[in-house]
């Protein structure tokens, strides 16, 4: 038989790292203003299951940083470097990675691939330092008991960072998307704030949807997507 190798996948698990890994997609979608259905971590590896309320799409440049958030906040870096080596051979990759699907989201930039690449690390490098509390936090979460945060552990979890670091009183989007644009020398409205499209917002308050709405809204997608895989309209 041919030997294969899975490109994108790290050649060596276990409980922490998975752990690590799941948190930092977990908090990116928090950064991200998305709901989380669950997380879940074994020594096998570990997925993290994200909800959304509201608007449904994502620009590139955050779901690229939702995409590279496991491998970089964990400092996997054998997996980092071989996507920074092949990030323009999508092909290369196996097909359900993280890896696969960043270097699908970076053929959507008119931009060198290993560039736009290099940047997004860099703005998640940052982020790890400056949401390093709760990034941890994460991490020993999942290495407790049966190594899973519920949705409801994870709405109290983001409403509480929320308060600890201000976004209450500014908007996710503007953290973020400034981020990228100074990282990525865009440029922006000098307004208030910015949405997740880099326009103005007229307006913005901060109303977090109830645990009971968030709930609703996951057990529908979840509904939707068992019947998709199972054949339904």
């Amino acid at each position: 038989m041919e030997n294969y190798e899975p490109h994108g996948c790290s050649t060596r698990t276990w409980l922490r790292k998975t752990a690590k890994h799941e948190a930092g997609h977990t908090l990116l979608l928090w950064l991200l203003d998305r709901c989380v259905a669950g997380v879940l971590v074994n020594e096998n590896g570990g997925l993290t299951r994200s909800g959304t309320i509201g608007e449904d799409e994502m620009l590139p440049s955050p779901l690229l940083l939702h995409a590279l958030a496991g491998m970089v906040m964990s400092c996997d870096r054998e997996v980092v470097f071989d996507l920074r080596d092949h990030v323009d051979n999508k092909e290369y990759f196996h097909m359900d990675s993280d890896s696969r699907f960043a270097a699908e989201i970076v053929c959507c930039f008119d931009a060198l691939p290993t560039l736009v690449f290099a940047h997004h690390v860099q703005v998640l490098t940052r982020f790890r330092t400056r949401f390093r509390k709760p990034y941890n936090e994460l991490v020993a979460l999942l290495l407790q008991g049966k190594h899973l945060v519920d949705f409801k552990q994870a709405y109290e979890l983001f409403g509480r960072w929320d308060l600890e670091f201000g976004f209450d009183k500014c908007p996710k989007s503007d953290f973020v998307m400034r981020a990228l644009a100074r990282e990525l020398k865009w440029k922006v409205p000098k307004c208030g704030w910015i949405g997740w499209d880099l326009n103005p917002l007229a307006s913005w308050e901060y109303k977090r949807p109830t645990l009971i709405e968030v709930a609703m809204k996951i057990k529908e997608q979840m509904d939707t997507l068992c019947g998709k895989h199972s054949g339904g309209p």
